[in-house]
């Protein structure tokens, strides 16, 4: 099984995150929206509400485990966005919208 994610791939997650509205328990979209693109990748997800845990295909329940936490709530935009927050438009090789910092700061835990 090939487990190399491209860049047009990851970048297609993350325009589609900036186009789904997840506000304060509202993101119910944005987690079917996560579990559908793991499960399709033969990852292993459990839900409880929004919340989802994906098991690296190595885990051992016998072992010590590691958590590394995000979220995907967001807040509301104000009124000083020059594009539209939910537009996920890609100019210049930069992706604009709402969520793109949340989520690039919790890609960070390599």
């Amino acid at each position: 099984m090939d487990e190399t994610i491209s860049f047009d791939t990851t970048r297609g997650l993350l325009q589609r995150m900036v186009q789904t509205p997840s506000f304060s328990r509202q993101e119910g979209d944005a987690a079917d929206l996560l579990a559908g693109f793991l499960a399709d990748r033969g990852v292993v997800c459990r839900r409880s509400g929004n919340n989802l845990w994906a098991y690296n295909r190595a885990y051992d329940p016998a072992r010590p485990t590691l958590l590394l936490n995000s979220h995907l709530d967001t807040v509301r935009p104000n009124g000083g966005y020059t594009r539209d927050p939910f537009d996920g438009e890609i100019a210049d090789g930069r992706l604009y919208g709402l969520v793109v910092l949340f989520l690039l700061d919790a890609g960070r835990a390599e």
